[in-house]
């Protein structure tokens, strides 16, 4: 064999062996095949299982809670579901409040009690199109400006975060969810930057990621971690700025604190900790599928749940001792989506900041921890439904916990022992 074909099958390998150009293409491929498969199988294709109740939802969540703030009072209001779906933090009812403004029809909406025919009005259709188009472009922007490598790399990476499932997921299901992560990106990109107007900013955006959905203030932690004490209270208190203030906007002003705590409580009671893409949502999947029965008993329920949070626990605690960024960034992503009793698949989006992370390492060293790493990652994010339960989204989520526990385990060990060998 020549050495120039030599050359180029060295190339070549070398492309497909790269994270980069695996999660890419891969992430891309597997859109294609979705879409083309629909086109030839219909409206009777699998997979539109990808979406929320096959699509019978269309644009649901955003659509429902609209209908909710239209009447500035989201925490008492009882028109079409109960309080179990009032409990939203107050600042994401300002939006959807200032949303139902484009709607021309609410009225006739109060009086059907129904909200989900609101995307059949052009206008209100055409803002939601714009806000999901200036999103999408934000997060593409995101992407590209912090990935590294060449243009090809950064573009390609981008394209293949916008065609992922979570995100397809999140615009057909209408979930405020993909702001709340475009702030914890803006954060976990930009809190330890050396340019001050850029590194304030971040820290807003983590206020307002608290003010829309709570559990992105854990990633407050890397501030903790890197003992930036003074950036730590900056941000809580534009956490607490995005929090109380937007209440006195509506109707009941600062009671609404007791009535949103209310509904809080009452939606964890009326949702199972046993769903969604969390810890507990996907040890129950795995439970299902391989023993082809539920979780038995309430006490084996509350056993489960204790340890879920000693896992939680574990995995703020390796944050401490990980040497990876990429790996705290995991850790806490695990635990925003798991301290929650609602983990949609819209969830996955907190996923972002760490992959980008993740594909920036330079080592292109094909070892157990990458290939894992990649696998999940991939679980996770590709759209096509493969139909084998193996690979699927909730394996990908036990996967990458099992990575953070091990490695978490590893790093604690190696940081005790040198400092008990200083001593």
């Amino acid at each position: 064999m020549s050495n120039y074909i030599k050359e180029k099958l060295y190339i070549g390998v070398k492309f497909l062996t790269n994270r980069e150009n695996i999660y890419f293409m891969a992430i891309c491929l597997s859109f294609l095949i979705w879409i083309i498969t629909i086109a030839f199988e219909g409206k009777d294709s699998s997979q539109l299982s990808v979406f929320f109740n096959r699509m019978d939802n269309f644009l649901a969540d955003f659509t429902n809670t609209v209908g909710y703030s239209a009447l500035r009072n989201p925490y008492n209001n009882l028109a079409y579901r109960g309080w179990e779906h009032k409990q939203y933090p107050p600042l994401a009812y300002v939006f959807f409040y200032i949303c139902s403004k484009f709607s021309f029809n609410i009225d006739t909406y109060y009086e059907e009690n129904f909200f989900l025919n609101m995307y059949k009005e052009p206008f209100f259709m055409f803002v939601l199109i714009l806000f999901y188009s200036i999103t999408s472009i934000i997060v593409f922007e995101l992407v590209v400006s912090n990935k590294n490598g060449s243009l090809f790399k950064k573009y390609g990476t981008a394209l293949a975060v916008l065609l992922s499932y979570p995100v397809l997921f999140t615009i057909e299901r209408g979930n405020n969810y993909i702001m709340a992560s475009i702030f914890v990106m803006i954060f976990v990109f930009y809190y330890d930057s050396t340019n001050k107007l850029l590194k304030e900013f971040a820290l807003i955006s983590l206020g307002v990621a608290f003010g829309l959905k709570l559990t992105p203030a854990i990633f407050g932690m890397l501030l903790l971690i890197d003992k930036k004490w003074f950036e730590a209270i900056r941000t809580g208190i534009y956490g607490l700025l995005s929090f109380f203030p937007p209440m006195l906007i509506f109707e009941g002003g600062a009671k609404n604190f007791f009535y949103f705590i209310r509904n809080l409580k009452i939606s964890a009671e009326s949702h199972s900790a046993f769903s969604g893409v969390s810890i507990l949502g996907s040890i129950s999947y795995v439970v299902q599928n391989i023993f082809a029965r539920d979780i038995p008993g309430t006490r084996i329920e509350s056993i489960l749940i204790l340890l879920n949070y000693i896992c939680l626990l574990l995995l703020l605690i390796f944050c401490i001792f990980y040497k990876d960024k990429w790996l705290r960034v995991l850790a806490l992503s695990i635990v925003a989506i798991s301290a929650s009793g609602q983990a949609g698949e819209y969830s996955l989006l907190i996923y972002f900041p760490f992959i980008i992370l993740f594909l920036n390492e330079k080592s292109d060293r094909i070892n157990g921890v990458n290939v894992l790493v990649m696998v999940a990652i991939l679980m996770m994010m590709c759209t096509y439904v493969s139909g084998f339960w193996i690979w699927d989204i909730h394996i990908g989520v036990l996967i990458m916990c099992l990575i953070c526990g091990i490695i978490g385990v590893k790093d604690t060990y190696i940081y005790l022992k040198s400092k008990r060998e200083k001593l």
